[in-house]
């Protein structure tokens, strides 16, 4: 039997790994859930994945 790869069911950032990353509202409803395998999003959300951040514009919020 091969071995799993230990690190292949996380999501590393800056050299962390992380299982889940969940995105929540103000009121702690949750938005988003997203693993190594999938993503879950609520009705009317929409989770981005990019490659190439040089292309992306952020608008600030007041």
């Amino acid at each position: 039997m091969a071995k799993k790869n230990k690190r292949s069911s996380h999501i590393t950032i800056d050299g962390e790994d992380y299982e889940m990353i969940n995105v929540v509202s103000d009121n702690d409803e949750l938005v988003a859930s997203i693993t190594s395998k999938n993503i879950i999003e609520k009705s009317g959300f929409e989770v981005r994945l990019i490659k190439d951040s040089t292309k992306i514009r952020f608008k600030e919020i007041d």
